[in-house]
């Protein structure tokens, strides 16, 4: 061969090694293979790191998630998944309420907001006037559970309408004897989440009759597991919190039926359950085209929606035609064919 060539990635480099030069002192001869050896190294990083489409550079940034205790599971799960292939990004996961957390959102400061409800009317107004579109997915489907404790052998099912005589702002009942003379004649002991909470404003509405209608003297918090730890803690205590941290404490706690149906993941799915609720979050649709960590994010998001992570949290995930939809919508959101319907 009358010449040595040695190409490096895409960078064209070539080091051109003559036969008279190889007859150089065995100094010099050792100084050439060293500058080859690390020339030949940062070319090499740099097709690593750079193959010209930027595939393999690693993803960072930040992603900010809050809003529902109840999606909160999801999101923590999802977010701890995402982590694994994509360790160079930041994700947030916080839960001040549905509510709460679209006081954030409205503003701009989050990127998503879980919500255990539908994005109300003056929280979507509250948007149109910040400059802010959003994009809702559903990701799963929950059902609200009535817990008391394992020893409560005083109770296993009721209807709609005694709940509401309990939950309800009107002549609220202080001993279990008031609803049924059957029941302990023991004080009345509830836990449940604030009216900054989805699942409070869909409990009252779906039980009570009207949204945020429910009495006030009870134990309140956005920390489902201080509700299981109430009930857990007396033969005379109720709360009501999502299906995931009542399966996550069934050895401590007992769900009860309502109008003889008992939540489970079967009667959720098909609806029989009736606090059957589907679970959203909602997107920052600017933050989304900027944000290229947000995208991905939301992007796997959506992908395993239809996935075990759902099941293992405790709720019920969307169905293959469900995220196939989800997947469209968020096609058309980044190729701009999405317009907001903001709610009046």
């Amino acid at each position: 061969m009358e010449n040595i060539y040695i190409i490096y990635c895409e960078f064209g480099i070539g080091i051109n090694m003559r036969k008279d030069a190889l007859k150089k002192t065995s100094t010099k001869k050792t100084t050439l293979m060293l500058v080859g050896i690390l020339i030949f190294s940062v070319a090499l990083a740099g097709c690593a790191s750079n193959n010209g489409n930027g595939e393999n550079q690693q993803l960072s940034g930040q992603v900010i998630v809050d809003g529902s205790s109840t999606v909160y599971p999801v999101s923590q799960a999802m977010a701890e998944e995402f982590k694994k292939q994509h360790p160079g990004v930041t994700t947030s996961v916080t839960s001040s309420g549905t509510g709460g957390g679209f006081k954030k959102f409205v503003q701009g400061e989050t990127d998503i907001n879980d919500a255990s409800r539908p994005i109300k009317p003056s929280e979507s107004q509250k948007c149109k006037e910040n400059g802010i579109e959003y994009v809702e997915f559903k990701v799963a489907t929950d059902g609200i559970s009535v817990v008391v404790n394992q020893n409560a052998d005083w109770i296993d099912s009721v209807s709609k309408d005694t709940l509401a005589e309990i939950w309800g702002p009107e002549n609220p009942p202080q001993k279990w004897s008031d609803v049924k003379s059957e029941w302990p004649d023991k004080n009345v002991e509830l836990y449940g989440p604030t009216s900054a909470s989805g699942t409070f404003d869909f409990f009252t509405e779906h039980i009570v009759g009207e949204e945020d209608a429910s009495r006030t003297d009870y134990q309140t918090t956005e920390n489902d597991n201080f509700i299981i730890k109430g009930v857990r803690g007396s033969e005379n205590a109720m709360g009501y919190l999502g299906y995931a941290y009542y399966q996550q404490n069934e050895n401590s706690v007992k769900a009860i039926g309502i109008n003889g149906v008992k939540p489970t993941e079967q009667t959720i799915s098909s609806g029989e359950y009736p606090l059957s609720r589907p679970l959203f979050f909602y997107v920052n649709i600017d933050h989304l085209k900027e944000n290229e960590a947000l995208r991905e994010f939301v992007k796997f998001y959506i992908e395993k929606s239809d996935s075990e992570i759902i099941n293992q949290v405790g709720y019920v995930p969307a169905t293959e035609s469900q995220q196939k939809d989800l997947m469209d919508k968020f096609e058309k959101v980044m190729n701009g064919n999405y317009e907001v319907n903001y709610k009046s």
